[in-house]
């Protein structure tokens, strides 16, 4: 099953992040879930992250789209599908089998 992948960011650095299962018409509902269970305040959705969240599968949320105030930078959104493939490194220096075998 895809997923979504949530990151809370303060100074370039994650305090908190989470991978949840989810379907690609339950972003919004499953952002919501994280956001109660990280004790944060829901995000506004503005077309801008619609756009963002279907051109790259990621999206950005900034204090301007919170409606009460935050402690951290930004709220970060990637949505992971899964289309069955294992994708491995391709660079040489990340194939740790048996040389000698």
């Amino acid at each position: 099953m895809s997923r979504i992948w949530v990151r809370v960011v303060k100074r370039h650095r994650a305090l908190r992040e989470t991978a949840a299962p989810c379907a690609r018409d339950e972003v919004e509902e499953r952002l919501r879930d994280v956001c109660r269970e990280f004790d944060i305040p829901s995000p506004m959705w503005l077309d801008k992250q619609r756009g963002e969240l279907e051109r790259f599968g990621a999206t950005a949320f900034a204090r301007d789209n919170f409606f009460e105030p935050i402690d951290f930078d930004r709220l970060e959104l990637h949505y992971l599908p899964d289309d069955g493939v294992t994708r491995r490194s391709r660079d040489p220096r990340n194939d740790f089998s048996d040389p000698f075998g």
